[in-house]
């Protein structure tokens, strides 16, 4: 799956959003790295916008940004570093 949250200064969850990819891999009987990786691609900008539509506030607004390294797939990780 592909995830976004906006967390406030306090820790409180502003706005989140979540892009499944359960449909992709249930046909396979498991994940395919190439398809996931394709799918997180797709879906991390609006997911991100749509994590900060809920919460309110624009990209300008932010004051810092966190990304998973791990676990998972290094293909797929790589979709919120770029």
């Amino acid at each position: 799956d592909t995830a976004a949250a906006v967390v406030d200064i306090d820790g409180n969850i502003r706005g989140e959003a979540i892009a499944s990819q359960a449909e992709i891999h249930s046909q396979y009987g498991g994940v395919v790295p190439k398809l996931a990786q394709e799918a997180h691609a797709s879906a991390i900008n609006k997911t991100v916008e749509l994590a900060l539509s809920r919460a309110g506030i624009d990209f300008k607004d932010l004051t810092a940004i966190g990304v998973t390294v791990g676990p998972g797939l290094a293909l797929c990780l790589q979709a919120s570093r770029d």
